[in-house]
């Protein structure tokens, strides 16, 4: 969520009732944020990530993809 929150990204979206009309927000879960993170970071997204061999695995591997995809980050090697 503060990946998402540092970057301006969305960390909800429209709820709907069963008539399909938007009746609020509700938070993104982790999937959510990581599909949204991952479609609005791009070249020009540089991460700092102090401590990131305390992160859980699945976390690393994941930004790991991102790196794949063309995030640029100095402080986070795999």
């Amino acid at each position: 969520m503060h990946i998402a929150e540092a970057l301006d990204i969305p960390t909800s979206e429209p709820k709907y009732n069963a008539n399909g009309d938007e009746v609020g927000e509700k938070a993104l879960m982790a999937d959510g944020l990581k599909e949204e993170i991952a479609d609005n970071v791009g070249d020009e997204t540089f991460l700092i990530i102090p401590d990131s061999q305390r992160l859980p695995a699945s976390l690393r591997y994941w930004l790991e993809g991102l790196l794949d995809n063309g995030i640029n980050n100095d402080e986070f090697r795999i």
